[in-house]
C-alpha cells in the first residue's frame, strides 16, 4: 500500500540521515586532527627557521672575524 511504501521510504531516509550525520562527526574529527598536526609542523619549522637564522648569524660573524684579522695582522 502507499501507506507502507511511504514508511519505508521515511525509515530509509531516516537510516541515510543517520548515515551522513555519523560521517560529518567522523570528518569534523579527522579535520580538527589534521589541524592540530598542522599547527604542530607550524611550530616546528618556525623552530628551524630561527635555529638556522641564528647560525646563519653566528657563522657570518665567524666570517667577519676572519675578514678583520687577515686585515689586521697582529703587529709584531
Amino acid at each position: 500500500s502507499d501507506l507502507q511504501q511511504a514508511q519505508r521510504e521515511a525509515k530509509f531516509a531516516e537510516q541515510e540521515f543517520l548515515n551522513a550525520q555519523e560521517a560529518q562527526r567522523a570528518a569534523q574529527k579527522h579535520a580538527e586532527e589534521m589541524k592540530r598536526q598542522l599547527d604542530g609542523a607550524t611550530k616546528a619549522l618556525d623552530a628551524a627557521r630561527q635555529k638556522e637564522a641564528q647560525a646563519r648569524k653566528a657563522y657570518d660573524e665567524a666570517l667577519d672575524g676572519v675578514d678583520r684579522a687577515r686585515r689586521n695582522p697582529p703587529a709584531r
